[in-house]
């Protein structure tokens, strides 16, 4: 049986650690890969948390000064938010990765308003005089306090875990 292997046990759990590393770096590329855009240069938006997922979808909000979050294509360094047209002011985006964070300088009415960025509608927002009160026992919509598994992460544990396998085939046998 000559040019045959034989498949061992350190064979085969070299391969894990070899699919453990790629793994875990093709899912560092699937996190950074574009996410779909909302409106013409706006890639995320969320208003007082809630993720906008598309320009006509109205987001209820309670808070008449919403907070607005989001991220921009980069290279821009400001943004001009407006809110129905007639609230407008200029906000500071980091110009690397187009992220942005601010608070409407004025209050809003209860009712729907239109948020524009540079222009561009990209929100529907209400602002409803009362809200439901919410459950504080934390289920599927409480905040994503958790620790989230990062791709970082099997890339880390399958190079400890090929360290592991290559020093035990190192190792030489005792003389007994």
């Amino acid at each position: 049986m000559l040019g045959r292997t034989r498949l061992t046990f350190v064979h085969m759990a070299l391969l894990a650690v070899a699919a453990i590393i790629v793994l875990g770096l093709a899912a560092q590329g699937i996190s950074r890969a574009a996410t779909p855009v909302l409106a013409p240069g706006v890639e995320s938006l969320a208003i007082d948390g809630k993720s906008v997922s598309a320009t006509e979808a109205a987001v209820d909000v309670a808070n008449s000064t919403p907070t607005i979050t989001g991220r921009i294509l980069p290279g821009k360094s400001t943004a001009v938010l407006s809110i129905d047209g007639s609230i407008e002011w200029e906000t500071t985006v980091d110009a690397t990765t187009g992220e942005f964070s601010t608070i409407a300088p004025q209050p809003v009415g209860a009712g729907t308003h239109t948020l524009t960025i540079d222009d561009v509608a990209v929100a529907t927002f209400n602002v409803v005089a009362e809200l439901p009160a919410a459950g504080g026992g934390g289920g599927a919509n409480s905040g994503n306090n958790g620790f989230g598994l990062q791709p970082w992460l099997f890339v880390l544990a399958g190079l400890v875990l090929g360290g592991g396998l290559f020093l035990i085939v190192r190792r030489k046998p005792s003389e007994r």
